[in-house]
């Protein structure tokens, strides 16, 4: 094949070492997997150049370094399971075209950058068993097709209220568990728009009485609210 012919490549499971710079050179590459292999080193900064790369998976390897800027096509990113440094680039809130977003289980490190809300498209963000600290931007609640958010596993901190969920109609699966310094303050009145099958808030503090809005939730199939301060008798 020729740098300007291929436009898919599959080799998860068959790589090892280092990915070079001369990967940017495979101008028409649309779909790129490398996952599950032994991957080491930064990922090139020639990959996120490529103008047509729709998807890209290296999860699952031992990659290192920063994660690079990306171009506006990148519809699925999934780089979960490698050592990566850093902060999530706030670059990524001008990828209109991402509908997936997996970053889970790196090193990443400062907070989740406001420009996410920017994601119109995005229906999963996985950002867990990373380092990041800050609160969680505001503007997550204008993402109207988002799904799954899962956010555990972090240092997140500061007050979650209803204006995060603004306009999460969409929203299926909730994950913020194992964040200690992360409140929520919802008014016992407040009708989400969604409704959840998946909701997981361990290690969060959610105030003294059990959450009323659960109880307009009546899709939920998994309910996690261990270690979360909740004093007093259940209701009814």
């Amino acid at each position: 094949c020729t740098r300007y012919a291929l436009e898919r490549l599959d080799l998860h499971e068959s790589l090892y070492g280092t990915l070079p710079q001369t990967i940017g050179r495979l101008a028409n590459l649309r779909g790129l997997d490398l996952s599950r292999s032994g991957l080491t080193g930064p990922i090139p900064k020639s990959l996120g150049r490529l103008r047509f790369l729709e998807v890209l998976d290296l999860s699952s390897n031992e990659l290192t370094g920063p994660i690079p800027t990306f171009h506006a096509k990148l519809a699925k990113l999934d780089l979960s399971y490698n050592h990566l440094k850093g902060s999530i680039p706030e670059s990524f809130g001008k990828l209109p075209a991402l509908i997936y977003l997996n970053l889970r289980s790196n090193r990443l490190t400062g907070p989740i950058p406001a420009s996410l809300g920017g994601l119109v498209t995005v229906q999963a963000i996985w950002l867990s068993s990373n380092m990041l600290n800050g609160t969680i931007p505001v503007s997550i609640g204008q993402l109207a097709k988002l799904q799954y958010l899962d956010l555990s596993s972090n240092s997140l901190e500061g007050v979650i209220f209803e204006d995060h969920f603004a306009n999460l109609s969409m929203l299926k699966q909730l994950d913020t568990s194992s964040n200690i310094r992360l409140a929520f303050n919802v008014s016992r009145e407040w009708i989400p728009s969604f409704q959840l099958v998946s909701l997981q808030l361990s290690s969060c503090n959610i105030g003294n009485e059990f959450p009323q809005w659960l109880r307009h939730q009546r899709k939920l199939v998994r309910l996690a609210l261990s270690n979360t301060t909740i004093s007093g008798p259940l209701p009814p």
